[in-house]
């Protein structure tokens, strides 16, 4: 179904204009019937976070919550951007543990499957804005640096590509770093990691950013 933007331009225009009587009543069945349309309701739901929208907190943030497990299926690029994007404005708030189980299940379930891709690395930029949210990182991450780290032609990956293997692998060790070193360490060869790294990465200062974080945590 494919839907103007003159509709979403109409509808934000409507629920903002409205007092909070509007926003509580026909509003809040409006937002939710839009979230049954996934791609137009996230664009409806970010719209209305970024302008401000009085209704957002009371309205607006718990239907986007109690949808999120069926939009990441039906549209997950889309999902991430605006779960990602609203939690670093601080406009996603406080979740309960059903979103949080919900969330760290999907999260845990793709990135124990991931491959680099163009879209599959603009996904894993979002996913790392909501790693705060996954209980145990660690284990996943690991598989999907060596990958990265054993890239036959690194430079030329990196020359190719904005989804290449230095960002993979450099921001993945960053989020490694967060996470408790009880969690990663007896996976993880630190001493061949660098020796790798010397041999091979230090035209990266992705890459090198990465190891120097994990060096600081040893």
């Amino acid at each position: 179904m494919h839907l103007h933007p003159e509709i979403l331009n109409f509808a934000s225009s409507l629920l903002t204009a409205g007092d909070m009587s509007m926003s509580t009543g026909p509003g809040r069945a409006f937002v939710a019937r839009a979230l049954g349309v996934p791609s137009f309701g996230l664009m409806l739901c970010g719209v209305l976070a970024e302008l401000g929208w009085g209704g957002w907190k009371l309205v607006g943030l718990p239907a986007l919550l109690k949808a999120t497990p069926s939009l990441l299926q039906a549209e997950p690029t889309l999902t991430l951007r605006l779960l990602a994007s609203l939690q670093h404005s601080g406009k996603l708030g406080e979740v309960d543990i059903v979103w949080k189980r919900s969330v760290d299940s999907w999260i845990q379930t793709h990135l124990s499957s991931w491959e680099i891709s163009d879209e599959s690395v603009d996904d894993l930029y979002d996913i790392m804005s909501l790693s705060i949210f996954v209980d145990s990182l660690a284990p996943l991450l690991v598989p999907i640096i060596e990958r990265a780290l054993n890239t036959l032609t690194p430079e030329a990956n990196w020359q190719a590509s904005h989804a290449n293997a230095a960002w993979v692998a450099g921001t993945c060790m960053q989020a490694l770093s967060r996470c408790k070193s009880a969690s990663w360490e007896t996976q993880v060869d630190l001493s061949a990691w660098t020796t790798k790294i010397v041999e091979h990465w230090s035209w990266s200062d992705k890459v090198l950013m990465g190891l120097v974080a994990l060096l600081e945590t040893w």
